[in-house]
């Protein structure tokens, strides 16, 4: 749990005083602001930023590993191969894409770009620094990186990168993630509502379902105005009343039960759909989220679902 609620901080911008409408996990079932939520940073506290313009959001950058060799690590030892580790590269950047504050992608994180394990490639030359925007390659498994930095974990690396034929991912696939990746920049663009530009307005139009279940995070951005979810706000999308994101970070597909609606109260009851982008998403598992179905909003693993209350519905 105190892992979502970290996710949670995040995608609210990293205000340290925003406030969960549930008890934290660091407050031992108390509620409290966003700066209690346990975190990664220096002082090992979550929310830190008074304003959304205060937050860079990042999963990888220039230090350490690219995020595809992120995903080998983390991942290779459970059997992924290409496939899942572009399905959780993909996911990865989905809660940058979706978060309040400024989003920052690294170079090739669209593409799988890969070091082949380099943790710092500062001095390693092209040859694991390509780049190959033509998407033939990532790049991934041509050779242990240089030894100063990576010689200690060679032993480790060896197997990894010896698999090269099941990690590496097909120039077909990369174009694919590409594709996707580029779509999830275009969600973000099609409402004002992912980029909130102060702290009032991401407490006011920012929630998070209380009682999702292990490995989801359901966050619900509302908006004002006719057929808005919550008509006391002023309105700053002219096409949609809210937008529902559900992130599954599960190993299976999965729904968010909403027992106590408190889904259904934070939307108004009003209808909701799949993003359009998503609906005709080329990756599989985004397009085949649904709504209300009889088990609830159902999200395939590790995926996120960007379903919208368009204005007009009557």
């Amino acid at each position: 749990r105190d892992s979502a609620e970290r996710l949670q901080c995040a995608l609210a911008g990293n205000l340290a005083e925003f406030e969960f409408d549930a008890p934290t996990w660091i407050e031992g079932g108390a509620l409290g602001p966003a700066r209690r939520v346990l975190g990664r940073d220096a002082a090992g506290w979550g929310g830190y930023a008074g304003e959304p313009r205060e937050t860079v959001n990042y999963v990888s950058a220039h230090d350490n590993e690219t995020l595809f060799d992120m995903c080998v690590w983390k991942l290779r030892g459970a059997g992924c191969g290409a496939e899942e580790l572009a399905r959780h590269s993909l996911f990865a950047s989905s809660t940058v894409a979706y978060a309040q504050g400024v989003p920052f992608f690294h170079a090739g994180d669209d593409i799988l770009r890969s070091k082949s394990l380099d943790r710092d490639s500062y001095r390693s030359g092209d040859h694991f620094n390509r780049l190959d925007w033509e998407m033939r390659d990532n790049n991934y498994g041509v050779g242990l990186p240089p030894a100063p930095k990576n010689g200690e974990k060679y032993d480790l690396m060896r197997p990894l990168l010896v698999a090269a034929d099941e990690i590496s991912p097909s120039h077909e696939l990369i174009a694919r993630t590409a594709e996707a990746f580029r779509e999830m920049l275009r969600v973000r663009n099609s409402s004002p509502l992912f980029r909130l530009r102060s702290a009032a307005d991401i407490q006011e139009r920012v929630l998070f379902a209380p009682d999702a279940p292990p490995g989801m995070v359901v966050m619900v951005l509302r908006d004002g105005g006719a057929d808005g979810a919550d008509p006391k706000l002023a309105q700053l999308d002219a096409a949609l009343g809210a937008i529902v994101v559900i992130f599954n970070g599960t190993t299976k597909r999965a729904s968010y039960h909403d027992g106590s609606d408190w889904l259904f109260n934070a939307t108004a009851g009003l209808p909701v759909a799949l993003h359009e982008i998503q609906a005709a998403s080329v990756d599989p598992s985004t397009a085949a989220s649904t709504w209300m179905t009889e088990q609830g909003p159902t999200v395939d693993p590790a995926t996120a679902a960007v379903f919208v209350l368009p204005r007009g519905y009557s």
